[in-house]
């Protein structure tokens, strides 16, 4: 304790910053995911790089790596343990390579890069490393952030029994101590099918030189399981050397494989699909680039090396080391993820990579594509002229129930924020009340995997502002650059200056082909409005991009509900394209100051670029609003249609979401075996009334699973916290969509015809 008149030491002027162990456990949290399996994949890796060091040395080795699971009913932890027949390490071995964090101990050839895996695995608890080498026992216990007991002495034989070596062996066995109650661990079949198809172990799951086997210690007579990848059957179709513009070092090959079936859509590090992309020391992902999503591409996987991808992060590990800056334009960043999930889409060469793999991918997937639809049945016009009405009336119930939804789960205290849905462009804010010589920044923000295979020429977007006197542009170009908060998105900002007119103006931001339309009020007042004196829209006009629900604003005089006896107002549209719902409910405003008059909202969707007008109805009352598509988008919020297919796995069930080219689809496999008999061979039976009512069936429980999801995620788990209160809120909205889908689709059900 320090006197109370003695002043502490100031800190110094400079120094390192401390990497506490919270900061630790938060970075290997990072890394892990909350997945024992990478955990695994890391403990089997590094087991294998130790296999592949001694046989660099020319020593024969058995590769075998023996993998155990122990799953408990009671107790804090259930374990994970993988054991090697290889070098096995000394003390100062164990302090270089796994307790220090971020150090260069993996040999040339070596998978490891980052110098932080085996420290990693103990974020899910803790782990014991054990192993002997040269006669010699060596041990430590790592716990997150720390670790303890770290202890050599003389190899008994009772290490060599319990490490499962030869008396004069060496080796090394890793425990992994799994809390039961954070994390679990998969079942044996299931943790056996994760581990033999995980991408990163893909080349050591096909190596005749290694042996992974997996055995349950509960069930102490059952055989352990050989683990082993073997792809769908598949036949080469091209193999090329790696050409990258610019880059005339990267050196690789490329091999292109078209398979018998097409492969499951499956995004994760235990897909058969992708290209395979394998820096010679560790294979990193499988990834098709930007033609994730299209069927065409899920008939082909492939495998790419480079080692030149390893050479770009020696290079930058080096610089780092070195003190010196890590600025090379053609290297920024490390390109191999800290996250473990695949390689930098932040890095100029991931980029060039990926349009190599893409422009020799691309033919293809075109090929095959054109020949699934040459193959398949066709959606017939009345179908479509019946889905179409189907979309945009769901589109308009979707989100008047996720309002609805939002507003009744609102979660208490500030909301965290969400991440956005990629789509190809956004403007936030869409709208703004501004103050005269007030300033207002805009963000905008553009996902190039909602482009797909067609980017804009230039990831420049163009404003243009329709009245000048109201307000003035910062720029009239703004390029949009990787946002260091959402690697997957782009991003740029501009300025708005309001003049001294109070009026409002348009402003229109353009990304090739995509357009937003920005609403700008320069008023004096704090943006509360006039009192109405009668039924009215805040606005005369509207304008909206079409599958966009655009929302409106009615308001009334306190008088106008008195006279007409009700708060409903009746809604209608004078174009099939522009949906509203059939009324709105009104709701008492009060502003303050002695101010007061009724005002709704409600949700419009435009199918096409037309433009219209809606009418709103009270008592003998009326107000009229114009409403306008700002130009031909040709996609819709969402889509669905049938599919002359079956589906491909159990798990997609009679229909399953995808996003080809951005736009969120489901496809409904006509082909499953309790839909074919109303379908028919190649969708020769659509057109009955009980396929198009299979059709509102799945479609409204499938777009009730859809809504239900991304309510409870801005309710942060409010609405699935609770099975009965989910349960009875998921029948509510299907049956809310199976009414709107039946008009659309069955009409002559709901007492009209199509």
């Amino acid at each position: 304790m320090t006197d109370a008149g003695q002043t502490p030491p100031p800190p110094p002027a400079s120094g390192t910053i401390a990497y506490s162990a919270r900061a630790a456990m938060q970075d290997s949290s990072l890394a892990m995911g909350r997945d024992v399996v990478r955990a695994l994949v890391e403990m089997i890796t590094n087991a294998a790089d130790s296999y592949g060091r001694l046989e660099r040395r020319g020593v024969v080795v058995d590769g075998v790596i023996e993998v155990f699971a122990e799953r408990l009913r009671s107790g804090d932890f259930n374990r994970l343990i993988v054991r090697d027949h290889a070098e096995g390490m000394r003390r100062d071995e164990v302090f270089a390579r796994i307790l220090q964090a971020g150090g260069r101990t993996s040999e040339a050839g070596d998978r490891g890069v980052q110098g932080r895996g085996a420290k990693d695995i103990a974020v899910f608890g803790r782990a014991w490393y054990e192993s002997i080498r040269d006669g010699f026992y060596t041990r430590v216990l790592i716990e997150p952030g720390h670790y303890d007991e770290l202890d050599e002495r003389a190899a008994k034989p009772d290490d060599y029994r319990r490490l499962g070596l030869a008396e004069d062996g060496s080796g090394t066995t890793v425990a992994l101590l799994v809390r039961r109650r954070q994390h679990s661990v998969p079942r044996h079949d299931n943790l056996a099918r994760r581990l033999a198809r995980n991408v990163q172990l893909r080349a050591i799951m096909t190596s005749s030189a290694r042996v992974v086997v997996l055995a349950d210690l509960v069930r102490g007579g059952a055989a352990p399981t050989v683990l082993h990848y073997e792809p769908p059957p598949r036949a080469l179709v091209k193999s090329v050397e790696l050409a990258i513009e610019g880059v005339p070092e990267a050196k690789g090959t490329l091999r292109i494989y078209r398979h018998d079936e097409p492969l499951e859509d499956d995004r994760t590090m235990d897909r058969d699909s992708g290209i395979v992309i394998d820096d010679g020391s560790g294979i990193h992902e499988a990834t098709y680039f930007g033609l994730e999503g299209r069927p065409g591409a899920l008939r082909f996987s492939g495998w790419l090396q480079c080692s030149y991808i390893r050479t770009l992060q020696d290079r930058w590990d080096e610089a780092a080391i070195a003190g010196q800056p890590t600025d090379d334009p053609a290297n920024p960043v490390g390109i191999i993820a800290r996250t473990r999930a695949g390689i930098s889409r932040d890095h100029p060469f991931t980029e060039r990579l990926a349009a190599f793999v893409e422009g020799q991918l691309r033919p293809f997937v075109a090929e095959e594509e054109e020949t699934q639809t040459q193959q398949a049945g066709h959606v017939s016009e009345d179908t479509r002229r019946r889905l179409r009405q189907a979309v945009r009336d769901l589109g308009a119930k979707m989100a008047e129930v996720l309002r609805r939804l939002e507003v009744e789960y609102r979660p208490a205290g500030p909301d965290e924020p969400q991440p956005a849905a990629p789509v190809r462009l956004r403007v936030v804010p869409p709208s703004v009340y501004l103050a005269p010589e007030a300033a207002q920044t805009f963000s905008i923000h553009a996902w190039p995997e909602a482009w797909g295979d067609a980017p804009p020429e230039s990831w420049t977007a163009a404003i243009t502002i329709a009245d000048e006197e109201v307000a003035a542009l910062s720029a009239t170009e703004v390029p949009l650059e990787p946002d260091p908060r959402d690697p997957r998105r782009r991003r740029g900002a501009f300025l708005v200056t309001a003049g001294t007119v109070e009026d409002a103006t348009v402003l229109e931001v353009r990304l090739g082909s995509e357009s937003e339309i920005v609403e700008v009020a320069v008023a004096a007042e704090d943006g509360v409005p006039a009192a109405p004196v009668r039924l009215t829209f805040s606005q005369g006009a509207y304008r909206a991009h079409p599958g966009r629900p655009k929302t409106l604003v009615l308001m009334a005089p306190v008088s106008s509900i008195a006279d007409a006896g009700a708060t409903t107002v009746r809604l209608t549209s004078t174009q099939a394209e522009i949906g509203v719902p059939e009324g709105v409910e009104l709701e008492l405003r009060d502003a303050g100051d002695g101010r007061r008059w009724y005002e709704g909202e409600f949700a419009c969707l435009l199918s096409a670029p037309v433009s219209g007008r809606i009418r709103a109805a009270l008592g003998g009352e009326a107000a009229v609003c114009q409403v306008s598509a700002a130009e031909d988008r040709g996609r819709l919020g969402f889509d669905f249609y049938p599919v002359d297919e079956a589906p491909r796995y159990a798990s997609q069930g009679r229909a399953d979401w995808s996003l080809p080219k951005g736009v969120r689809t489901l496809r409904i496999f006509a082909q499953h075996p309790s839909l074919r008999p109303y379908f028919g061979d190649h969708l020769a039976l659509q057109e009955t009334r009980e396929a198009r009512m299979l059709l509102a069936e799945i479609v409204a429980m499938e777009l009730a699973l859809w809504t239900l999801a991304e309510a409870d995620e801005k309710a942060g788990g409010a609405l699935s916290r609770d099975a009965h209160t989910y349960s009875s809120r998921l029948k509510e909205v299907s049956n809310d969509y199976l009414a709107v889908a039946h008009r659309c689709l069955v009409p002559e059900m709901m007492g009209s015809r199509a």
